[in-house]
């Protein structure tokens, strides 16, 4: 009797194992980290909804050679560690092949490290320059490089008259490209930098910031940041007398430019890939416009902040690269896949990643906020 039993426990055994192999081969695995717990945590679910929508297009139609595509993702609570520690728990325990990064360029640059040792495929969302151009064979970006709204909105300032800036900036990685990126299309284009000013990211009253840069008596203001400090620096510029035009990039579209500075943030200029407006009918493609309307019936809102679209091109892209490798198993045929990607038309614009940058984007576009909403940008309406 114990025997039968045993070999009854065998085989129940067998078929617990022989389901999850056959489960587990019915499954594409797609890495995640991102940060879902602390400061930017809205962003990040933003960023996770439109990865996980991208790919449920792809398993609503049947998946990849029968496969269904899943994400695992982990909390790398916003920092460079949490995402390194994620990141090796989704390679090492998880087995994944592709990763899809953080919009956090410190976590990207960090975790490359470990993508290209281990040759995953590493997609990430962050701005900061310096993470492509560097030689990764594994990471490339699913948005805009800083350095290309920083050229744009350098057009929008010649446009618009400017001869001298007061730059603002905060001080990190993405801080420090966009500084540097902004310094040098400045001088290019004959636009003097009168004052730099430096902020850290954990203050909340940038009075003193703010005099240095005012006291510059500069034609205008540049401020290089994101979120809730664009925000509140917006917002205290407005309470220290400053009225006129204030310039920056992607921060402008965060929704903490309404919900933080309010009236203040009338007369922002910015350029970015992405806006996110107050409702999905306002869309500036009809792609735009599908993609929100079905966010708003799945969420019941609309996205936090622009990440949403980040993370709905990166999933598509990383959908593309599986459809088109020759081995979903392999990191390698993965990458070189994602590396021949050209011609994708996504939110952000054309995707093509040919030159072998990391870079698929080459352009940006210009908006502002006036009347209290997003509006594309016009300089006959701003200047009146």
């Amino acid at each position: 009797m114990k025997k039968l039993i045993s070999i009854v426990l065998l085989l129940t055994m067998l078929a617990t194992l022989c389901a999850c192999s056959a489960e587990k081969t019915n499954e594409i695995l797609i890495g995640c980290y991102m940060p879902l717990t602390g400061s930017n945590a809205g962003s990040g679910i933003c960023e996770v909804r439109g990865i996980e929508m991208a790919l449920a297009e792809i398993n609503a139609a049947g998946g990849i050679d029968g496969k269904q595509l899943k994400l695992v993702t982990y909390d790398s609570a916003g920092t460079t560690e949490g995402a390194t520690k994620a990141a090796t728990r989704l390679i090492e325990q998880d087995g994944v092949k592709v990763i899809a990064g953080s919009f956090l360029s410190s976590s990207v640059l960090a975790v490359s490290a470990l993508t290209e040792r281990a040759k995953v495929l590493h997609v990430g969302t962050g701005t900061g320059a310096t993470w492509t151009n560097i030689g990764l064979n594994y990471t490339y970006r699913a948005t805009a490089n800083g350095n290309l709204p920083v050229a744009t909105m350098v057009e929008q300032l010649v446009d618009c008259g400017m001869k001298s800036i007061a730059l603002i900036s905060v001080a990190s990685e993405y801080g420090q490209s966009g500084h540097d990126a902004v310094v040098a299309a400045c001088a290019a284009n004959n636009i003097e930098v009168k004052a730099d000013v430096i902020y850290q990211s954990a203050e909340t009253d940038y009075t003193g910031v703010i005099s240095n840069a005012l006291s510059a008596n500069a034609d205008t203001l540049v401020v290089y940041g994101l979120g809730t400090e664009l925000a509140l620096i917006t917002k205290q510029l407005r309470q220290n007398g400053y009225e006129d035009l204030i310039f920056t990039i992607e921060g402008g579209a965060n929704s903490e430019m309404f919900s933080v500075a309010g009236d203040a943030s009338n007369n922002v200029v910015f350029s970015a890939a992405y806006v996110v407006p107050a409702t999905a009918e306002e869309g500036a493609t009809a792609q735009i416009q599908d993609v929100l309307k079905r966010y708003v019936k799945d969420f019941g809102e609309m996205p936090y902040s622009d990440c949403f679209y980040r993370g709905y091109d990166q999933g598509r892209l990383i959908v593309e690269a599986l459809k088109n490798c020759e081995n979903v198993e392999d990191g390698e045929s993965i990458m070189k896949a994602f590396k021949a990607l050209s011609g994708i038309e996504l939110l952000g614009g054309t995707f093509d990643f040919t030159n072998g940058t990391g870079d698929g984007l080459t352009s940006a576009n210009k908006w502002m906020i006036m009347d209290g909403k997003i509006q594309v940008y016009d300089k006959a309406a701003l200047l009146k």
